[in-house]
């Protein structure tokens, strides 16, 4: 990725991490409807999906194949609704981890939970970009590995936590027991 390429679509990207906040807010009472737990698989899945569907983009993108140019008219706008989805699904998890954990804390000590929390979060984005730019650099992942390296994490957690979910909590019902 050239420096002119990520100065121009850099700002555009980072207003996601505001509507992640912003989203946040209103997901709460849906977190709360639905639970941490089911909460916790909407984000992981949907994140998955959001990144393996950037990922099949840039793989169009590199490979030249059907749809390449379609997809390169409309980069912009294609990657955008996608990482905007991605950190809506996103803060999907993050309500859902608080709504979790906390029950583990005095009342008093939230507020210092959440803070750190979103610490933590903020962390997150800023080594999202900066592990995404050493897979980028790295010639056998290429641009398309920052999409599916995170893709396949999150499938793998999402699975684990699912079958986590279905063994070990009997009012989980996302699947049906016989």
């Amino acid at each position: 990725v050239t420096s002119i390429a990520r100065i121009s679509v850099m700002p555009k990207l980072s207003r996601s991490p505001t509507s992640y906040d912003m989203k946040k807010t209103a997901k709460e009472r849906t977190v709360s409807a639905i639970g941490g737990r089911m909460a916790i698989l909407i984000g992981a899945g949907g994140s998955c999906v959001m990144n393996a569907l950037m990922g099949l983009c840039a793989l169009t993108l590199v490979n030249g194949d059907t749809g390449s140019d379609t997809i390169a008219r409309n980069f912009l706008s294609i990657y955008s609704m996608l990482y905007g989805l991605n950190m809506y699904f996103q803060s999907f998890g993050a309500v859902a981890i608080v709504k979790c954990n906390a029950p583990w804390f005095h009342v008093r000590e939230r507020g210092v939970f959440g803070a750190i929390f979103g610490i933590l979060i903020s962390l997150g984005i800023y080594f999202a970009f900066d592990i995404g730019y050493k897979i980028v650099s790295t010639e056998a992942l290429g641009v398309t590995g920052v999409f599916f390296v995170p893709a396949f994490l999150l499938f793998i957690f999402w699975f684990i936590d699912s079958i986590v979910l279905y063994l070990y909590f009997e009012t989980f019902s996302l699947f049906q027991r016989g």
